[in-house]
């Protein structure tokens, strides 16, 4: 494999090899196959698939044929996908085929392939589904030349489409090369979801003999799993083994072990023979890509990335130049991937490497501190998993379990299983806190950081910095939830802690100077508007910013981006989102010139990154374009914010808030252009998001109010009139009596109420509320 020949034919050896391996269809004799053909074909040209005009079949696998067809309504491709065996499958079969339809009915994700109908005619069974045009992944990689950075590229969006997967409790169980199709622009879709299962629905003991040494198991046998080579209960770390043998098979151009022979020994091999290391095979591959491969084909299920998520960070982390999780535990490690990616003077990192042999006098009570957070950290695993596999689908009324409900399930769990183990209960609680605020759904995060700091400060007396992470997390989702007054404390004792346990110069403190910024410049807004007339145009809070927070913030943040440049480089998320920050600061100090720089230098900067950075780069988008709103640029603003809006659209949890942030804000801007009909249609949708997880916020209140002005631009003064009046109750509920908000909501209830009056005796009468 030391010449580009040798590594060409390596890669066409093992395609051809897995091709064998994986065709279940050559079970089947030739004769019967034409038959299957002739009776399907019979079927389908006598067109009983209403609506769809079937050109060709595409592929024939052990579950299912799959054909492209043309949707005559839209006269878009699609594939239909169609039961194999027909009238005669048995109900175990149809109940298989009809799971996949409902698997992927659940899962939303750009590189996952989207199941538009199903049916069954003539009782042939069929699923309606995105028609893919692209190479499997594996002959993509051998014929493309792509080097070892940009498979991984790739394979990170792989990754993250399996995570997605994961969150929505669904294994897929078969992946292999065949089952992920690259298309033209080089971009990866997730197929075949004939063998995945709900997470919530496998239980200990569970039969999974439909995964084992049944047809569609055989063809996959390559790339199972040891538990599913054992006939053992299985989880979301199955699909992790699986992508390490894709990964190991994209990068080496071979199986972690032989492949061939009886079934019998291969299922040896898979449950205990250790995988050769991949350097071997090529030596341009690090010690970090070695280690992330051995991570996931660790035979031990504990001993893996415990979710693709996992996976993918650690992928993200080494495209980055950052140190990868799975190598964590090695002082010497670190220390050399500090020295790399800081280039610190010889001189320098020579008093480093003395530092070495003061630390040896330590590793003996390091050892048992590692041992003992790794016992909590399999036994909060277990927790999570017992969680997952108790799950009743009964919980949401259907079959349908969002994460919303299986996160209440495991908040209410973790109440009454880990009131011995506070440690466990912590961690657990900061965990639930993060999920809940990734959702959007601040104010149950906050309930759980709550609770988290509450028992690490029982645990410990002194400074913990598990605990300032938990501050630090508590203050931003106050923040988030609009309880600007009540963040800061916990931002500035995390902060404080920090400072303490870690030097001024780290990446902790950084972090927490960014996190109290933040709120620092919130809080500096709701003064502003405070003090702003009730006419103020829209974005014009921004020059009343309270001068003092949006010093100290302005302050905060330069000493955070000195930092993170110093130790993450110009080219950094991190970077990015403190450049963003400073960019607002500014702008509240009316230095738009400035604010500007930073804010367009902060979007390019997510745009030129690697890896998939959409939803911050949604983010930054939203700060440009508020900074545009200030200055009267409603065309750029309205780009900003389309752009954004489109992101979150698709990546973020139904009814987030920061999608109907973009969406109130593009409401305004057509109600500033005078197309009201669109600023109602966008207002209306932001309305009903807010209303599903923010009913009592200032943000729902903003969004009544402009609904309320939209209705009196048109003359439906009795509609304005109910709006006005949600609006003011929410802002009398909130704000004090004399601010501007409630000041403004009253003059255009009056208002309403005036030219109601003033119709009455053109229409004869009180007009009726719609």
């Amino acid at each position: 494999m030391n010449t580009a020949g040798a590594k060409e034919s390596g890669h066409r050896a093992w395609i051809a090899h897995a091709r064998q391996q994986s065709d279940t269809a050559d079970r089947h004799a030739g004769a019967a196959r034409a038959a299957d053909r002739a009776e399907l074909s019979s079927v389908l040209s006598a067109a009983v698939l209403d609506g769809y005009s079937i050109e060709r079949e595409i592929h024939r696998g052990g579950q299912g044929v799959v054909y492209r067809a043309l949707q005559r309504s839209t006269n878009r491709a699609v594939a239909i996908k169609v039961l194999r065996e027909g009238p005669l499958a048995t109900p175990a079969e149809r109940a298989r085929f009809e799971r996949e339809g409902h698997i992927l009915g659940r899962i939303r994700h750009p590189a996952i392939v989207t199941v538009h109908d199903s049916g069954h005619a003539a009782g042939h069974y069929y699923l309606v589904m995105d028609y893919i045009e692209g190479q499997p992944l594996d002959v993509h990689v051998a014929s493309s030349g792509r080097r070892i950075r940009a498979t991984l590229h790739l394979f990170l969006r792989i990754c993250e489409a399996v995570s997605a997967a994961h969150l929505r409790g669904v294994m897929h169980r078969d992946l292999k090369p065949s089952n992920i199709l690259v298309d033209a622009e080089g971009a990866p879709h997730v197929l075949d979801f004939g063998l995945a299962k709900l997470a919530d629905s496998v239980t200990p003991g569970e039969d999974h003999s439909d995964a084992t040494l049944t047809g569609q198991f055989i063809g996959s046998l390559p790339w199972s799993s040891p538990e599913q080579a054992a006939g053992q209960d299985i989880d979301i770390r199955t699909d992790v083994y699986s992508l390490g043998v894709l990964l190991y098979q994209l990068l080496t151009g071979a199986f972690p072990y032989p492949v061939t022979g009886p079934v019998a020994d291969i299922l040896q091999r898979v449950r205990s023979h250790p995988p050769q290391r991949p350097r071997a095979l090529r030596r341009e591959i690090g010690d970090e890509v070695e280690t992330i491969l051995l991570t996931c084909l660790q035979k031990d299920p504990m001993r893996r990335y415990q979710s693709a998520g996992e996976l993918a960070r650690d992928i993200s982390h080494y495209l980055a130049g950052e140190p990868i999780v799975a190598k964590r535990d090695s002082s010497w490690y670190m220390l050399r991937k500090g020295l790399r990616r800081h280039r610190l003077p010889v001189g320098v990192a020579a008093a480093f490497m003395l530092t070495l042999a003061v630390f040896g006098v330590s590793m003996a009570s390091a050892r048992l501190r590692a041992e003992r957070e790794a016992d909590k950290a399999q036994r909060v695993l277990a927790f999570v998993r017992n969680m997952l596999a108790g799950i009743d689908v009964d919980i949401s009324g259907t079959d349908e379990l969002t994460v919303h409900e299986v996160l209440d399930h495991a908040a209410a769990r973790a109440e009454s299983e880990l009131a011995d183990q506070p440690a466990v209960a912590a961690a657990v609680h900061h965990t639930l806190g993060k999920q809940y605020a990734a959702l959007g759904l601040y104010q149950d995060a906050e309930r759980h950081y709550t609770r988290s700091v509450a028992l690490r400060r029982s645990l410990s007396a002194g400074d913990d910095p598990e605990l300032a992470e938990t501050l630090a997390d508590l203050g931003a989702a106050l923040q988030d939830k609009g309880d600007i007054a009540l963040a800061e404390a916990p931002a500035r004792e995390s902060l404080a802690i920090r400072r303490r346990l870690f030097a001024e110069s780290s990446l902790e403190v950084a972090a927490s100077l960014h996190g109290l910024a933040a709120i620092l410049i919130d809080e500096g807004f709701v003064r502003a508007v405070a003090m702003a007339p009730i006419d103020a145009p829209q974005g014009a809070g921004a020059a009343y910013l309270a001068n003092a927070r949006a010093t100290e913030a302005e302050r905060l943040l330069r000493a955070a981006l000195a930092t993170r440049r110093l130790r993450l480089g110009n080219e950094h998320i991190d970077v990015a989102a403190t450049t963003a920050l400073l960019g607002w600061s500014l702008m509240g100090l009316g230095r738009l010139d400035e604010a500007e720089r930073a804010l367009r230098d902060s979007v390019e900067q997510v745009r030129r990154l690697p890896g998939d950075n959409e939803r911050d780069l949604a983010m930054h988008l939203t700060f440009l374009s508020d900074l545009l709103r200030s200055r009267g640029e409603l065309a750029e603003e309205e780009k900003a914010v389309r752009e954004a809006a489109d992101i979150r659209a698709r990546r973020l949890a139904a009814n987030h808030p920061a999608l109907a942030w973009n969406l109130l804000c593009l409401a305004r801007i057509q109600y500033k252009l005078g197309n009201h009909a669109a600023a109602e249609t966008a207002c209306r949708s932001a309305l009903d998001m807010y209303i599903a997880r923010r009913p009592r916020h200032n943000d729902t209140a903003d969004c009544q109010q402009l609904l309320a002005r939209i209705c009196d631009a048109q003359g439906r003064h009795a509609e304005a009139e109910c709006w006005w009046q949600a609006c003011l109750e929410i802002r009398r509920a909130l704000l004090p009596p004399d601010h501007p908000d409630q000041a403004f909501a009253e003059q255009g209830l009056q208002s309403s109420r005036e030219a109601q009056r003033a119709d009455e005796p053109l229409s004869g009468g009180a007009p009726q509320v719609p």
